[in-house]
């Protein structure tokens, strides 16, 4: 069953100042969150602190993850931005939630920006959200919109003392922050791709006009799907080029692996998008053969009643010499004679396959 997509609104920031610090979004603002993840090889400690407490004093003796769920409050974003000398635009840049991915680099941190997508099972179509980082020699900043992520998988693999995560510098972390994002890519495409298939088959096996509204969801969530991701190849390329040497040498063959995974993600959207054109043409096509079959119907019937209009057409007129208007079988004999007509009309079609 189709569902009518919510749709995003820009809020206004015209005439306002660079930096305004003004969030885009819509969602409930709960309070502000912020989890703190100090680890090393030896250890872990994992905190969760009010957004005041957050400290920019690092640790000589731990790397530092410190993710921030919750970008709705501009104080609290100033606040922990000017701790880490985060510049006034890229603090405007968290809120701004319609933000393209992106990578810059300051002279003592990169800030990257992406979109998480997820697949929504209810509503069958893809969701968004923005994420940043902001990476420096031993600390990693995520910034969330809303409660609920993908990064389940790295926060447990950081519980294990053995994980490479722990025995490698923050840039690796920020690595697989990355790598978990562009991976859900992959899922998020294959649902589209059973989706595209589905909707194929239901097409040719039967008629429905809700098929063109599901053809107009694809679409939009597959444009989505290749706004978030086609950015991601500059990032990476930013990323390789490691002009403020954030990211360790022996790092960026990974970077390297996830342009690759980029480049196979985006053929598969052109491919798919190619499919959803083509189930447009076969649509509109089953449309036609259906107005076909219609129009084919009702011209069976004209012709079929078009004979018989000649015959009443001829004994209602008011002639007063019309012998068989007095026979006592006339007016049987051209029921006879109409019926014969009918059935020998429609023998006539079928033999010809018309019906």
């Amino acid at each position: 069953m189709a569902h009518k997509r919510k749709s995003k609104y820009r809020v206004s920031k015209k005439g306002l100042p660079p930096g305004s610090k003004i969030y885009t979004g819509h969602h409930p603002e709960d309070n502000v969150t912020v989890d703190v993840y100090l680890y090393n090889p030896a250890s872990l400690h994992h905190r969760t602190l009010h957004p005041e407490q957050v400290k920019s004093e690092s640790d000589p003796d731990h790397f530092r993850w410190i993710n921030i769920t919750g970008v709705h409050d501009g104080e609290v974003i100033k606040n922990i931005c000017e701790k880490f000398g985060i510049h006034i635009l890229h603090q405007e840049d968290i809120m701004n939630i319609f933000q393209r991915p992106k990578t810059e680099e300051e002279n003592h941190y990169n800030y990257t920006v992406m979109k998480m997508v997820i697949w929504d099972d209810e509503k069958n179509e893809v969701n968004d959200e923005q994420v940043s980082f902001f990476l420096t020699r031993d600390t990693l900043l995520t910034f969330q919109e809303r409660e609920g992520d993908l990064f389940g998988p790295i926060r447990e693999r950081l519980k294990d003392p053995n994980a490479k995560v722990r025995n490698k510098k923050i840039d690796y972390l920020f690595y697989l922050l990355i790598d978990i994002i562009v991976d859900q890519y992959f899922e998020v495409v294959d649902k589209l791709g059973e989706k595209l298939e589905n909707l194929e088959d239901n097409i040719i096996s039967r008629y429905d006009e809700m098929w063109l509204t599901e053809i107009q969801s694809n679409k939009k969530d597959l444009i989505l799907m290749r706004r978030v991701t086609y950015p991601i190849r500059e990032i990476l390329l930013k990323l390789m080029r490691n002009e403020n040497h954030l990211i360790e040498e022996n790092n960026i063959r990974y970077l390297r692996d996830i342009y690759d995974h980029t480049i196979q993600i985006l053929d598969t959207i052109d491919s798919y998008r190619e499919i959803n054109v083509s189930l447009k043409d076969i649509y509109l096509n089953t449309v036609s053969h259906e107005l076909n079959k219609v129009m084919k119907m009702l011209t069976i019937i004209s012709t079929v009643f078009i004979p018989l209009t000649f015959i009443v057409g001829v004994y209602g007129m008011n002639f007063d010499v019309m012998p068989e208007l007095r026979w006592t079988y006339g007016y049987a004999l051209v029921w006879c004679i109409m019926i014969l007509i009918v059935i020998g009309l429609i023998v006539y079609f079928r033999r010809k396959k018309w019906l």
